[in-house]
């Protein structure tokens, strides 16, 4: 997958990027992020945020400075004809070659945006999830929106395992990928490791089940007792409960709840901070861990998918038993009482992220596989 065999399109291939729900969070980042890149390779990219909220303009103005089109659709729940309508008219417009769904399910809106647009496009399907629900209509709209892509791509093989194990009766006739998401490195740059005098935790993510920072939290009390340290947890979601749970645990004065941030903002936190704790239960990829690590920064994570296609447990980071907080704690206090390993963790997650999971090498991928379907 070289760049140079990517740019060979140049001007002649356009790719709408759909991202169906993804209002915020990872997939919205990656979206607009790969639009860019792919856009530097001389693809002619357009963006569609598709959901009930609107895009978060930490994802929009990107694409505005890069001179890249985009469009903020909302929809009301269920089924929604003037929605599929206006991205018609977008498909219409535009007359895309390749559409790239961030959104398994969504490929089910395929036939009726062909009618509609009058247009005949091809589809590759980027599948994100983690796989945690697998309910009887979860499968059922995977299998439905799977059936209309002409390739199928994975963040991670785990997320393509996961995935064969819910739904892999709609995936045997596919042609499947794995595609991993990248981050822009060079935004990364890790400037402070906190003091000698107290230590700065963090983890960005929404606050939900699934994250589980419910269990940070409890990891964090175990330190607190025995380090001086502050937690900032960024995102939103569950942060009344969690509030609740910090203040039952008696560290409710050491933990900030930042709410939902941008990504320089995101960058900034992670200069100051000293180490970055990931406590979700699955994961389809962990992108604020990639970044996390771009940053130079020691990870302690969950051992779950995802998080394992990234880290090396003792070598790019350490990885805890999940739902444990006792062992999440241990590995915790053991890299603040070790500023040597810090350091070592710190260099290999950087070292690995440049090397494997920029996003010049995922916009070159997705290039690729824009070039063989166009």
């Amino acid at each position: 997958m070289t760049k140079t065999r990517a740019v060979s399109a140049k001007v002649s291939i356009k790719v709408l990027h759909l991202g169906y729900g993804a209002r915020g969070g990872g997939v919205g980042r990656v979206i607009s992020d790969v639009a860019i890149e792919m856009q530097h390779l001389g693809f002619q990219c357009t963006v569609v945020f598709w959901g009930v909220l609107p895009a978060f303009v930490g994802y929009t103005d990107p694409l505005e400075a890069a001179r890249i089109r985009y469009y903020d659709v909302v929809k009301t729940p269920g089924f929604d004809l003037r929605s599929l309508r206006t991205i018609a008219g977008v498909i219409r417009s535009d007359r895309p070659q390749v559409i790239v769904s961030h959104n398994v399910p969504a490929g089910v809106c395929r036939p009726l945006l062909q009618l509609i647009s009058g247009m005949r496009t091809r589809w590759i399907l980027v599948d994100h999830d983690a796989h945690f629900c697998d309910s009887r209509i979860f499968k059922i709209k995977y299998a439905l929106g799977a059936a209309f892509g002409d390739c199928i791509s994975f963040v991670s093989t785990d997320c393509l395992q996961a995935a064969a194990r819910v739904c892999g009766t709609a995936l045997r006739a596919k042609r499947c990928v794995v595609v991993p998401n990248g981050v822009n490195v060079g935004a990364f740059r890790a400037v402070f490791s906190g003091s000698d005098q107290i230590a700065n935790l963090t983890m960005v993510g929404q606050f939900s089940h699934g994250k589980d920072q419910a269990t940070l939290l409890r990891a964090f009390a175990i330190v607190r007792a025995r380090a001086r340290a502050r937690l900032w947890l960024v995102g939103d979601g569950l942060e009344l409960a969690l509030s609740g749970l910090a203040s039952a645990l008696g560290v409710e004065r050491d933990v900030t709840f930042w709410g939902f941030q941008d990504g320089h903002a995101v960058q900034d936190l992670l200069s100051k901070t000293t180490v970055y704790c990931f406590s979700s239960r699955a994961e389809s990829f962990g992108l604020s861990v990639l970044e996390a690590m771009a940053a130079g920064l020691p990870v302690v994570a969950c051992n779950v998918a995802g998080v394992r296609t990234l880290i090396t447990h003792g070598v790019s980071g350490l990885l805890a038993r999940p739902n444990d907080p006792d062992d999440l704690a241990c590995y915790i206090l053991r890299c603040l009482e070790d500023p040597v390993l810090r350091a070592r963790l710190g260099q290999a997650a950087r070292a690995r992220a440049v090397a494997d999971f920029s996003i010049q090498r995922c916009a070159a991928a997705y290039g690729e596989l824009v070039m063989q379907l166009a």
